[in-house]
């Protein structure tokens, strides 16, 4: 059994925290629901992620279990500020955890505009961080809070991130590479020569489950011209698959006759 921020954890129970960062990258589960579970486990009171695509593109940020109030500002001004990324990018290691009087003094800290203006007034205290590169060479950044009436981080919880972080990492790198597939999908489904009529209907009677032989009887069409309608449709999508065809073509419109 493993201590997580004062709270015992069986490997089953990190596993399913680990699983439930892949199963957001797959798209099956809400990233904030799944940072939210990581700060409980880690002791913290509200948890960001930034990561980005490539070098030089704006963040993302994520975050869970904080006002909602924090993100505007931050994505406005604050992330300019920020001393903690500067700190982190000065660390010599991939998957440095740090905590924030490691990236810079408390005392030098609460003379920031960054903490006095927009920390303090989110009740935000003590930092604990992991900065990462994923294994495409995009890098992440997990930022953990604590208030002031919660004790400093210790070693244990920083042992636990650094065990914990990479995978969200690759979880990361997951849920690019699929928001990115969605995207040439959909595009080119907006450039894609129209569906006719019939292919549309042959796809929609596929869309409710029916086999070419129960959409040839519903339309009034042999089984052959339902498939040949089904392939070119395909073909004008650029689908591999029947179910890619119609999710491809229900971003063109209805499919209901």
């Amino acid at each position: 059994m493993t201590t997580l921020g004062g709270v015992n954890a069986t490997g089953g129970e990190l596993s399913d925290l680990i699983g439930g960062f892949y199963e957001a990258g797959l798209g099956d589960a809400d990233w904030p629901d799944v940072l939210a579970r990581l700060a409980a486990r880690i002791g913290g009171e509200g948890v960001t992620l930034n990561h980005s695509s490539r070098a030089g593109q704006r963040d993302a940020l994520i975050f869970a279990d904080l006002d909602p109030a924090f993100l505007a500002p931050y994505n406005a001004y604050y992330r300019h500020i920020n001393p903690f990324l500067a700190g982190v990018r000065r660390l010599p290691a991939d998957d440095a955890v740090s905590i924030d009087q490691m990236l810079m003094p408390r005392s030098e800290l609460e003379r920031t505009e960054y903490y006095n203006d927009f920390l303090a007034p989110h009740g935000l205290h003590n930092l604990l961080s992991l900065a990462t590169v994923d294994d495409a060479g995009q890098s992440v950044y997990i930022g953990i809070w604590r208030s002031r009436r919660q004790p400093p981080w210790g070693e244990e919880e920083m042992r636990l991130l650094h065990h914990l972080g990479p995978h969200v990492g690759r979880a990361l790198r997951t849920d690019r590479r699929l928001a990115g597939e969605a995207r040439r999908r959909a595009a080119q489904a907006a450039v894609s020569p129209p569906l006719s009529r019939r292919e549309r209907d042959c796809l929609g009677c596929i869309a409710r489950g029916a086999t070419s032989r129960i959409a040839a009887s519903e339309l009034g069409l042999s089984v052959l011209t339902v498939d040949d309608y089904i392939a070119s449709a395909m073909a004008k999508l650029g689908a591999v698959t029947r179910a890619e065809a119609v999710a491809l073509a229900l971003a063109q419109g209805p499919l209901d006759r």
